[in-house]
């Protein structure tokens, strides 16, 4: 049977960034919730992984108890909100008190409310809040206050990994990747059809199947790599010209923050994190109009140009962003936690 709770699990703190001020620090994730655990993966801190799927038993939270006392551990930030983290929240506050501080990120926009779970999980880390058992409520997505006031004003800004290893492949300047699952709100469809439009675009790499596609588009462009474990997709995002992840709602997407890290450009729709939008690789990179091919595909076209006229200059760009984005992630934390 799989562990209901991990601690400091290698997936968990090998591509982190380190930071002692942070050593005190313990994000609390939900181990099945595979884009929230990537993010946290990537932070400063002590990881631990559990399961909306079951409550917590007696010796699980014994255990947790421990690795407080063992680690030092006086700050919990929650990484997405479940009905066993809420019971966690309470169960620590009953047994440690204020001494140890109790924080919540949430990484969902109001889009997301049509699933009726994060609005109730909302209304539950509220009323924590209320009761002082969470001292702040912040978010990954820029003005969230306005959805809901009790939040935080500010916005939490995610970072990309640190690789201890270099992936350095031959970059194939003709290549796009597309990682993005099969869904409405993930866009598939228009990415590929943006992507098959360029004449620069020799090859389109899809994690997830087009279905039916070929009634619309006869691309002779498309290559189904399937899915892949995050060391060796980071390796076809190397590989790549650039990576599509233009969204019909997102917040921070991590394909951005992995390209970034392998120092490939991606794609997204508008993200609204100041001082990034308005960065010469935001602008390269922001897409204002989602769910047209033909507003997406000038924007494929110019980097794959630049790629060929001036990589140094591109390449440039995208560790500029990279340094300020790693910069302002590290400072949001500090403000947000009091650290």
């Amino acid at each position: 049977m799989e562990n209901q709770i991990t601690f400091g699990a290698d997936r968990d703190v090998s591509v982190a960034h380190e930071d002692p001020a942070f050593d005190g620090v313990l994000h609390i994730f939900d181990s099945h919730w595979h884009g929230i655990r990537s993010a946290t993966g990537c932070l400063p801190g002590r990881k631990l992984g559990i399961s909306h799927k079951k409550h917590l038993d007696g010796g699980e939270l014994r255990h947790i108890e421990g690795l407080i006392y063992k680690w030092g551990i006086h700050t919990i930030c929650y990484q997405g909100y479940s009905n066993t983290a809420d019971e966690l929240v309470g169960i620590i506050h009953e047994s440690l008190g204020s001494e140890i501080r109790q924080f919540c990120i949430t990484h969902v926009t109001a889009t997301q409310f049509e699933n009726h779970f994060e609005m109730h999980m909302l209304g539950k880390m509220a009323a924590r809040l209320r009761e002082n058992k969470l001292r702040r409520l912040g978010s990954v997505k820029p003005g969230f206050s306005s959805v809901c006031p009790v939040f935080w004003g500010g916005t939490i800004v995610n970072l990309p990994p640190v690789l201890k290893r270099s992936v350095k492949p031959l970059r194939s300047l003709d290549t796009v990747l597309i990682p993005l699952e099969n869904s409405w709100r993930k866009n598939l469809y228009t990415n590929v059809l943006a992507a098959d439009a360029v004449p620069e675009v020799a090859r389109i790499l899809l994690v997830n199947q087009p279905s039916f596609l070929d009634e619309v588009s006869q691309s002779m462009k498309l290559r189904i790599i399937g899915f892949q474990t995050p060391s060796v997709l980071l390796g076809y995002m190397a590989s790549s010209a650039l990576v599509m992840n233009v969204t019909l709602a997102e917040c921070q997407p991590m394909s951005q923050l992995e390209a970034l890290a392998v120092g490939t450009p991606c794609l997204t729709g508008p993200l609204g994190l100041r001082g990034f939008s308005d960065h010469p690789l935001g602008r390269l990179t922001e897409v204002a109009v989602l769910d047209n091919p033909g507003e997406i595909a000038p924007k494929i076209a110019t980097l794959m140009r630049l790629w060929q006229s001036d990589p140094k200059e591109l390449a440039e760009m995208i560790a500029d962003f990279k340094e300020k984005r790693t910069a302002a992630g590290i400072a949001s934390y500090r403000e947000f936690l009091d650290i």
